[in-house]
Order: C-alpha cells, then sequence, then structure tokens
C-alpha cells in the first residue's frame, strides 16, 4: 500500500442502543456475546461498530463476501482472519470514536481520549524514567497532551507486535529529542515506525506500522448514520438490517 488510510467513526455521547440494536446480526456470535455483557450503550455501540467497520473494508479491499469473513485470535488476542490475499489490519476505540486501519504488514493502531486522571502518578508507575523526566519539565496543559500522545504510542507498538499488556509499557521508550521530533527505542530490538493523528481537540491516534511511509495517513471520517447508511447499499453484503 503506497498510504495508509484510517476509516474512523464518530459515536455521538447521547446515543441509544436500543435505536441501533438490529445491526449486532451484522456481527459473529462471539461478537454478539461479548456486547451483550456491557452496561454502557456507547461501549456496546463501540464494539459492534469496529467489528462491522472490519468485515466491510476488508471485504472491499480483498474482494470476498462480508459473511464469509471468519476472525481469529493470535496467542496474546491480536485478531486476524486467513484468506488468500496477505492483509494485516488492527482497530481501537475511545470515547467518541472508532478506528481502523489495514496493511499489507503487520500494524497497530490506538485512539485515546483526554479525561481526568493523574498522568504523572501513571507515568511513574508505568512508563520509562527519561519520560518521566520529559513530562515533568512540561507545564500542565502540555504534560496531559503529550502523555496521552505516548500512551498511544505505547499502544499501538503493543499491538503491532501482536502482545497487548504482556508487553510492558517501559519496554519501549518514546522521547522528544532538540528538534522536538520524537526517537523511539525498545529492549525488544524492534525496528517499527510512527504516526500520529489529531482527530479532534481531545482524541488522539497512533499508528505503529513495519513500512516507513514518507507521507501522513489519509483520515476518512464518517458519522455513524452515514457510515451504516453506506452500508445498507454495499454490495458484497448478502445479509443486511
Amino acid at each position: 500500500m503506497n498510504r495508509l488510510i484510517i476509516q474512523a467513526v464518530h459515536i455521538h455521547d447521547d446515543i441509544r442502543w436500543d435505536e441501533y440494536k438490529s445491526w449486532v446480526s451484522m456481527v459473529s456470535v462471539e461478537r454478539q456475546i461479548e456486547i451483550s455483557r456491557l452496561r454502557l450503550d456507547k461501549d456496546r455501540m463501540s464494539k459492534m461498530i469496529s467489528e462491522i467497520m472490519a468485515r466491510k473494508f476488508i471485504s472491499e479491499e480483498c474482494n470476498v463476501s462480508y459473511k464469509s469473513i471468519r476472525f481469529h485470535q493470535g496467542l496474546y488476542g491480536k485478531p486476524y482472519v486467513n484468506l488468500e490475499t496477505i492483509l494485516h489490519f488492527n482497530w481501537s476505540h475511545a470515547g467518541n470514536w472508532v478506528v481502523f486501519i489495514l496493511d499489507s504488514h503487520p500494524i497497530g493502531i490506538d485512539v485515546e481520549a483526554v479525561r481526568s486522571i493523574d498522568e504523572m502518578e501513571l507515568a511513574r508507575q508505568f512508563f520509562d524514567q527519561k519520560e518521566v523526566f520529559q513530562l515533568e519539565e512540561m507545564d500542565q496543559k502540555n504534560r496531559k497532551n503529550h502523555f496521552l500522545k505516548l500512551w498511544s504510542l505505547k499502544e499501538s507498538y503493543m499491538k503491532w507486535k501482536g502482545t497487548g499488556i504482556n508487553t510492558p509499557l517501559n519496554s519501549c521508550c518514546f522521547i522528544k529529542d532538540n528538534q522536538e521530533e520524537i526517537q523511539f527505542s525498545n529492549e525488544n530490538g524492534d525496528c517499527c515506525n510512527f504516526q500520529t493523528v489529531q482527530l479532534d481537540s481531545i482524541h488522539h491516534v497512533a499508528v505503529c506500522t513495519s513500512e516507513n511511509y514518507k507521507t501522513p495517513p489519509v483520515v476518512k471520517i464518517f458519522q455513524l448514520n452515514e457510515f451504516l447508511n453506506a452500508l445498507k447499499s454495499f454490495k458484497t453484503c448478502n445479509e443486511l438490517v
């Protein structure tokens, strides 16, 4: 792929599950069970939409039917599909957004939302000491934004590896150099690359790639109803709501 495309669906705050639950038939039985265990409407929507996005965009990319796609999990839970086309993908959701990305090589994506937390307490507990030092030198606003960026970068790296929380957050380090560029190092000998995107004032996305893309990713944004309406006319989907 010449350029990464981040697909992003926006879910508004006052979403009501009862108005959209008929769409749950569009995801696997396993996903339906996971959704049924969630209490909050927005969490249910995010869980459902992430798989619907994956099915739609994988179907388009590989020219296979929507319903034929079967998701599997790696040793540490990273989803994958067995298709003739070599394909890697990842999804993430937080706050008002669900994001999805495809590539021909291993990839990880993470979205984080600004929230009320004690970032320094978390940094001292989970980050590399050099990252903690840089955070301590920042004012409160810049510190919170930079902490969020660091967390999303680390999450995207762990998802790229496919190891999730089994890779400690302090096993990789992101440090600003004199030119304010973030430099990556890790104790695992991994060679990967990173892109970051601001979806809005409080949502930050990080992508970890195997390939070194020279241009920023394209972000395609959909409102929830816009995305679902487009799905209704999706040709490779055999059974629609």
